[in-house]
């Protein structure tokens, strides 16, 4: 039997396109604003039930502190894949870069002879 073999697509860095770019986002700011959101709704659900009525301003204060966290981390994150894309951007101009030309006609050179130093 014939062993399948993958084939490469290129050697260019995958390219996110439009759609999952906003998607990914959209799951960032739905994130963060879930983590500010959600302890003030649950405070505000203690504080039915336990007749009180602070739990939901403790709930939004702390939502608040971990929604700055939760943004720094996002910033961190997007900033980490910008550096990565850049990198591998610079990657693939110099790995197209670095082929030697032919001056005179415009073709690539291939590369020299592998030589046999035995003396034969």
């Amino acid at each position: 039997m014939e062993k399948k073999t993958n084939k490469k697509m290129g050697s260019k860095p995958w390219k996110p396109d439009a759609t999952s770019l906003s998607l990914t986002a959209l799951s960032r700011i739905l994130a963060v604003l879930f983590l500010m959101l959600l302890p003030g709704v649950a405070g505000g659900f203690l504080d039915r039930v336990l007749g009180t009525q602070y739990w939901m301003a403790i709930g939004f204060v702390v939502g608040m502190l971990f929604m700055m966290v939760g943004l720094y981390y996002v910033v961190k994150i997007g900033d980490i894949e910008r550096r990565q894309a850049a990198a591998q951007a610079d990657q693939a101009e110099d790995s197209e870069d670095t082929k030697p030309m032919d001056a005179d006609e415009g073709r690539t050179v291939a590369p020299p002879a592998k030589r046999d130093r035995t003396g034969e």
